[in-house]
């Protein structure tokens, strides 16, 4: 996949300490050669999702996310803090 720079942040949400939360997740948006896209998210390792457009790529990233905390709450295990951020610099 070509990298073209698109970082963006998606808001999740999940409960920890039977609270509900919200954390920023970032997720790394590519844009390959034939014009599909791809995301992964840094914080959260083995999430990704493919998607013909950038729109159908978030939408499956979020789903990703969320049966990725689904499965870890089915585990016991703990929800990853976020701490990747991006930031843009000129050149």
């Amino acid at each position: 996949m070509e990298r073209l720079g698109q970082a963006h942040s998606l808001t999740t949400t999940n409960s920890q300490n039977g609270l509900p939360a919200m954390n920023d997740y970032l997720v790394i948006y590519e844009q390959g050669e034939d014009g599909g896209w791809g995301a992964h998210a840094p914080d959260l390792q083995g999430v990704f999702a493919l998607g013909v457009t950038r729109g159908e790529c978030e939408d499956r990233m979020r789903g990703a996310i969320q049966l990725h905390f689904e499965l870890l709450h089915e585990e016991g295990s703990e929800i990853p803090v976020p701490v990747h951020t991006a930031g843009y610099i000129a050149a």
